[in-house]
């Protein structure tokens, strides 16, 4: 057998990895409610790899915001 990885396999197991990092950030690790997960996944699922580029650029800002604002909490409580 022979198992070598040209261009379009490698395109393609970037496009898998790329979609299950992009899905798992969705699902486990920003705090969205459920309806922005669905939307999220929708966007994903049917745009392929623009929804992975548009979650990328505008999804993954919002878990910045809430770590921020997280940070924020945590810090005024220790100085209160």
């Amino acid at each position: 057998m022979n198992f070598l990885l040209g261009a379009p396999e490698l395109l393609i197991l970037s496009f898998l990895v790329l979609f299950g990092m992009a899905l798992l950030d969705i699902w486990k690790i920003t705090p969205k409610d459920s309806f922005e997960k669905i939307v999220w996944t929708c966007v994903i699922l049917f745009l392929g790899i623009v929804g992975i580029i548009i979650y990328i650029s505008v999804g993954r800002k919002e878990k910045f915001i809430y770590d921020v604002i997280r940070k924020f909490k945590i810090a005024s409580r220790s100085a209160g």
